[in-house]
């Protein structure tokens, strides 16, 4: 099964912006991580990329924040238990 149709969701308001307009050129800190969405992005049918306050974005920016600073390999056999509590936390708008 190969998936056709994504949906991502981001509170970097420049990053969506960019990415909508298909400029994948970036500054030092965006221009690689532009230039792999390019990419990435090519493997879809479609794809679509919506802005989202990070209120309602949590759970996926402290796992974000986890990942860069965490020097544990990203596949893991043991779930991320701390995420629990912050899931909860999630405001649906």
């Amino acid at each position: 099964m190969k998936i056709q149709k994504v949906v991502m969701e981001s509170d970097a308001t420049i990053v969506v912006e960019k990415i909508n307009k298909r400029d994948f050129n970036g500054l030092w800190n965006t221009d690689a991580l532009l230039k792999d969405i390019e990419i990435w992005i090519r493997k879809f049918q479609t794809i679509t990329i919506k802005y989202i306050p990070r209120s309602c974005n949590i759970t996926a920016n402290e796992l974000a924040l986890w990942g860069k600073n965490s020097m544990m390999d990203m596949f893991r056999s043991i779930p991320l238990v701390w995420l629990r509590s912050i899931i909860g936390r999630e405001t649906i708008r």
